[in-house]
C-alpha cells in the first residue's frame, strides 16, 4: 500500500507519517471535490475486506491519531505542554515581552478535547484484523 502510495502521490519513501497529509482528500471528497481526484482514491483492495484506497487511508489516520494519544497519561502531557506553552504566551503578551511576534498563535479547545479523548472514541471495527 505504502508503495503505491508513494508512486501515485510523488512522495519518496512514502511512510505511515504521511498518511495525515493524504487524509485531506477525504475532505475534498466531503465537499463534492470528485472530479479532481485521481482513480487510485477509489480502487479497491480485496485484500484489505474490499476498502477503497481512500478508507485504508482514514483506517490509518485514525490508528495514527489513536496511537498518538493512546493513554490518559499520554494525553495529560500533551495536554499539560500546551497548557504550558499558552500561559508562557499569555504572561508574555500580559508583561509586554512580546511586542513583535512573528506569527499568530490560535487555540482551539475543541482540537484539545478531541485529541485527549481519542483512545476512548474509537472503539469500532477496523478494516485491519
Amino acid at each position: 500500500m505504502f508503495k503505491l502510495l508513494g508512486e501515485q502521490t510523488g512522495i519518496a519513501n512514502f511512510s505511515y507519517l504521511y498518511v495525515g497529509d493524504l487524509n485531506d482528500v477525504r475532505r475534498e471528497l466531503i465537499h463534492n471535490m470528485t472530479e479532481k481526484q485521481p482513480e487510485w482514491v477509489f480502487k479497491r483492495w480485496s485484500e484489505y475486506n474490499d476498502s477503497s484506497t481512500l478508507d485504508i487511508i482514514s483506517e490509518l489516520h485514525r490508528i495514527q491519531k489513536t496511537t498518538k494519544f493512546n493513554s490518559a497519561l499520554k494525553a495529560k502531557m500533551m495536554g499539560g505542554y500546551l497548557l504550558y506553552n499558552w500561559l508562557q504566551n499569555a504572561e508574555r503578551v500580559a508583561n509586554g515581552t512580546m511586542t513583535k511576534p512573528k506569527k499568530m498563535l490560535l487555540y482551539s479547545s475543541v482540537r484539545l478535547i478531541k485529541h485527549t479523548h481519542l483512545p476512548f472514541a474509537f472503539q469500532k471495527h477496523t478494516i485491519f484484523e
